[in-house]
């Protein structure tokens, strides 16, 4: 498919590493002080993002994202507003992956201060239980304009699909209530079967020594 890549890093190696074969942008410092990291991210919903991406349609996909088969038919899913919905429920959806059209949901960022309140209940007062905060922000405000990617696309989650559950104490999160059980069970190590794409969630790096030793094949896919 054509395509552009944007490298958006507040990483100066980062940046160093990709200036050759891609634009390097040094990620903006709106709304990070705001209580959640992430929140920087939906200043891509913001008419100036316009200014990096010129073209009508453009995605963000986290730097360890793992790309381990044809990601075509994940790309070339239908709707405005696209997004991974592989996460914990009652979470509808992960950061680590968005296609959007320009203007789809302008009020993420506009809006920003009014829906800060909403947040810090569901999140910090653990009112829905989610977690996060550009995720759950986008999941409390806009999620009846997003097509979610699932499983059923071949997106797959390491923390959820792969790694055994007693290595990130999910017992423990279903104890307190941060978490309803999953119904399948992790591979152990393996690759899911229909495995095109795998976000990293927390902790789960590719480069990570537990994950490389879990999952040899990593090596061969992660760039």
């Amino acid at each position: 498919m054509p395509h552009r890549i944007v490298v958006i890093s507040d990483n100066k190696a980062t940046r160093e590493r990709f200036k050759s074969e891609a634009q390097v942008v040094p990620l903006w410092s709106d709304l990070r002080e705001a209580g959640g990291k992430c929140f920087v991210r939906l200043k891509c919903f913001d008419d100036s993002f316009r200014q990096i991406i010129a073209e009508p349609r453009w995605c963000w996909i986290d730097l360890d994202m793992v790309l381990v088969d044809d990601v075509t038919p994940i790309f070339q899913k239908q709707g405005a507003f696209v997004m991974s919905g592989v996460e914990l429920p009652p979470q509808p959806v992960n950061g680590s992956f968005v296609i959007a059209d320009h203007g789809v949901a302008p009020e993420l960022f506009t809006n920003f201060k009014n829906n800060l309140g909403l947040w810090q209940n569901n999140v910090k007062g653990r009112g829905l239980r989610y977690g996060g905060s550009d995720q759950a922000m986008i999941g409390l405000v806009a999620n009846d304009k997003i097509t979610k990617v699932t499983r059923d696309d071949g997106l797959f989650c390491y923390r959820d699909d792969i790694a055994p559950r007693h290595l990130w104490a999910y017992e423990s999160w279903k104890r307190r209530s941060l978490v309803d059980g999953l119904s399948h069970e992790p591979t152990g190590g393996a690759m899911p079967v229909g495995a095109r794409m795998l976000q990293m969630n927390g902790p789960w790096s590719p480069w990570s020594e537990r994950v490389q030793t879990l999952s040899p094949w990593i090596l061969q896919h992660y760039k």
